[in-house]
This record gives C-alpha cells, structure tokens and sequence, in this order.
C-alpha cells in the first residue's frame, strides 16, 4: 500500500482526483434532472424518484468528499506504512459501501421507468439489473467481479445521457394532469337546461 502511495505522488494522479471530483458533480445534475423528469411521470407520492434523488446525492457526495486516497497520494513519498494501509483499506470499503448507494438510485430509477412507463420498458430493467448485481457484489468486494455491475451501471448512465439529450420526450405535466383527471372523473354529463 505505501509503495502505491508513492508511486502515485504524481502531478497527473492531482489531475485525475479532480477530474474525478469533478465527474461527480456531472452525475449530481444528471441525477436532479433525471429525477425530475421522472416525477412527471410518476405521479403522486413520487416517492420512488425521491429515493433515486437521495441516493444519487449520497454517491456524488462520497466522489466529491472522500478524500482518504487523495490525502495518502498527496503525501505519499512520506507516508508511513501503517497510515498507507488504513487508508488503502478506508478508500477501498468506502468505495465498495457507495455501490450499494449506486444500487439504490439504480434500482429506485428503474421502478420508476417502469411503473410510469415514460421510456422503453428496456431502460428500467437495464436499471434494476445493475442495481442488483451491485447489491450482489458488495458481499464479495474483494474479487474483481464488480467490475461488470458497475460498468453495465456507468454504460445506461452515458446511454440514457445521449438519449434524454437527443430525443426528450416526457409528456407535459400539465397535459398529463388532465389525463389523469379526465380518467378519475369520466365522462361528464351536459347539465339539463334551466326551467325543465
């Protein structure tokens, strides 16, 4: 672990830290829009879209404020290797304890997609997949086999990105408010005129 340390006590592993930082905060706006979206579709309580906006926040959170391999890279021709150790270990379970926060807004965005139906049925069963092989994953973080999870996670991510960006097509929540009324109340019967 202190010889990674070192070894990563470089001006372009700064640069990626901040880079990834930074990606961070692109995935919280992406959250707060997509959930937003998502809560036309759903309707009321959306509740569902509301944990997907909670357990977005929380990942983006740990990218931008875990800062345990950042502070051993930063000092890492002096580190000790007791310190090196703890904070190779608390980078790696924070990082594996944030799949399971991934898994949640997957999972929650995916129930959403497909009880509003606003999309393909397709996207909400990429979601839940994800999410659940994240779920699977945390309990044997020490083998490489959350490499697929993850990336299938961070594939719709991108895909679902460019798809909102090239063809949005959420309905109007106005349109579908009155959708809905019309549904609840039915038909309405024309009023007998006055006097008969």
């Amino acid at each position: 672990a202190a010889e990674f340390f070192r070894n990563g006590d470089t001006a372009w592993v700064t640069a990626a830290e901040a880079t990834a930082a930074m990606g961070m905060l692109a995935f919280l706006w992406f959250v707060a829009g997509l959930t937003t979206l998502l809560r036309r579709a759903e309707g009321t309580p959306a509740w569902r879209s509301t944990v997907a906006l909670v357990s977005g926040v929380l990942v983006a959170a740990y990218g931008v404020i875990d800062a345990s391999w950042d502070a051993a890279f930063n000092r890492g021709s002096e580190i000790d290797p007791d310190v090196a150790i703890f904070a190779f270990d608390l980078g790696n379970l924070g990082f594996a304890n944030a799949w399971l926060a991934i898994a949640s807004f997957s999972i929650a965005t995916g129930w959403s997609l497909l009880s509003g139906r606003p999309f393909a049925s397709w996207w909400g069963w990429w979601a839940i997949v994800a999410g659940a092989g994240l779920v699977v994953v945390r309990f044997a973080w020490e083998s490489f086999a959350w490499t697929i999870p993850y990336f299938i996670f961070w594939a719709w991510v991108i895909a679902f990105a460019i798809r909102l960006i090239a063809r949005p097509t959420m309905p109007h929540p106005a349109s579908r408010s009155r959708e809905t009324h019309c549904l609840r109340s039915g038909p309405r019967s024309r009023a007998a005129p006055a006097g008969k």
